[in-house]
């Protein structure tokens, strides 16, 4: 993910002795730097929306738990020190007031809004299961898909819990453009690799981003505030690696 900046990275990454732990690495390149230490595997980086933090979850045996760690490095702490429930994908609504996740209840995911700083109960986002929620740039829509397959499809949904739409009929994994009219989202493609779609949400019309060849599925990625750049991971060599694309007219 992009930091709002637009100037940093994070993602996660796997470690040789099987671990996975949140880097950040500057969007022009350079040296990346680890952030987290945790003994459990670290994943789904998001900043916050000043950019001064980064959320992440971990993952593995349940509950899993969201944690916050400063974006200049320093401890990470729980979103809720007293949690007992299992919460994940977190992401921060742009006026940084509020947090939306998925929370985990009899192995289905459920979408939930509560306050970025933890405190207070958290709402259900509305009755139906959701995952991989993403909070529009305007603010005025969550975008997310049923579960974190990529075939579910991708829908829409105010704040508040109103307004339920769907967008595609598959796809998952939504990521909004910078004009919160277009929705980006992996889905399979020719021989079941990922392909990247993006649907406008005023035509309904979808199309595929082109120049990009995946093997496999389960390829995350951004777009950064400007809308000119794209960052994924690519196993193009040995390992997956961390790739800047530059958008196209």
């Amino acid at each position: 993910m992009f930091s709002p900046d637009g100037t940093e990275i994070a993602y996660s990454r796997g470690e040789p002795d099987g671990s996975w732990h949140v880097w950040t690495v500057a969007a022009e390149g350079g040296a990346a730097r680890q952030l987290t230490f945790g003994k459990v595997p670290e994943i789904y980086s998001h900043y916050t929306a000043d950019g001064s933090e980064i959320l992440y979850h971990t993952w593995g045996p349940e509950p899993l738990t969201i944690l916050k760690v400063p974006r200049k490095g320093g401890p990470a702490r729980p979103l809720v020190p007293t949690a007992t429930t299992s919460d994940s994908y977190a992401d921060a609504s742009p006026d940084g007031k509020w947090i939306v996740f998925a929370r985990t209840e009899n192995k289905v995911p459920y979408m939930y809004v509560r306050s970025a700083d933890g405190t207070g109960e958290a709402r259900r986002l509305v009755p139906w299961p959701g995952a991989v929620p993403r909070w529009s740039p305007d603010g005025k829509w969550i975008a997310f898909s049923p579960d974190r397959g990529f075939s579910g499809g991708v829908f829409i949904v105010h704040p508040d819990g109103s307004g339920t739409k769907r967008v595609a009929d598959r796809g998952g994994w939504p990521v909004w453009w910078p004009g919160s009219d277009r929705i980006g989202m992996q889905r399979a493609g020719p021989e079941e690799n990922t392909e990247f779609a993006v649907v406008n949400l005023a035509s309904g019309k979808i199309s595929v981003l082109p120049g990009m060849t995946f093997g496999g599925s389960n390829y995350p990625f951004d777009v950064s505030r400007d809308g000119k750049w794209l960052v994924t991971t690519i196993a193009e060599h040995i390992s997956d690696e961390v790739w800047l694309l530059e958008a196209t007219k």
